[in-house]
Order: C-alpha cells, then structure tokens, then sequence
C-alpha cells in the first residue's frame, strides 16, 4: 500500500520483487521456529531466493527508485538482497523505504553494501500505510 501511494503521488511505475516460490502468511510466522523464514533466517545473507523477474525491463532507465521493502527478523527480506545481487544501481539515486512494526530503517543499512553502487539516501521506517505525511517526507527526501 505505501508503494502504491507513493507511486500514485510521483507517478511512477511499480516493480514487485516476486519469489518463484512464493512466502504464504505461514512462511513468514515469526512466533514459529518451523516456519520457513524462521528456517531461512540463519542463512538470510547468502541464500539464494530465485525471482520471477530480476528488474523491470526499462530498469537502464530510471534514475529515481524508491526502494521499498518489508523488514523480517530485524532486517531486509531475503528476497530484496537477491534483487540487489542481480542488478547494477550505477547513476541511480535510491530512496529506501520499509514497512515495519518495530524494526527501524537502519536495520537495513547493508542495502547500499549489497547492491555495491548507486546513490542511497537515508530511507525511512513507515509503520503505516496511512501514514500520509510519512509518505510525503519520503517524497521530499528524493
């Protein structure tokens, strides 16, 4: 929802990193050691997930991204580091948002260390998809 806000007020275009094998509600269970997050979790910095789709086809060119993602276990889902392995950030200026209950944004400060080139700008933390003037700060970091 606060990519969809944030693209609806910027006019951009959306990307959804999407693993091949999918994560249901029960996948990402924090409360269950079974659960296959809970699972993954020690290896969250090299496992390889597999995306449906490494970029967007025009991905060469977009100089603005507003990165968003969720934070699982204190940290970027594994998906997005996949997404940053895959793909050069050179002449890029990113703008990293996440959605979180807890966590802050700079749980996820390795972003710009993964994704070894481009312009990263702080980021922020939105807790809420309503959070409207959150939204718009992050706009305004751009």
């Amino acid at each position: 929802a606060v990519a969809e806000a944030i693209a609806e007020k910027t006019s951009a275009d959306l990307f959804s990193i999407t693993p091949v094998e999918a994560y249901t509600a029960a996948d990402t269970e924090y409360n269950s050691d079974t659960s296959r997050t809970s699972v993954e979790r020690p290896e969250r910095d090299t496992i390889v997930i597999e995306l449906v789709e490494n970029a967007p086809a025009n991905w060469d060119e977009y100089d603005l991204v507003y990165f968003g993602f969720p934070i699982w276990w204190g940290a970027q889902s594994w998906a997005v580091n996949e997404f940053l392995r895959n793909n050069d950030f050179s002449g890029k200026t990113i703008v990293p948002f996440c959605t979180s209950g807890s966590s802050p944004m700079a749980s996820s400060a390795s972003l710009e260390a993964i994704a070894g080139s481009g312009t990263w700008k702080e980021g922020l933390r939105i807790s809420s998809a309503s959070a409207t003037s959150e939204i718009d700060a992050l706009i305004a970091e751009a």
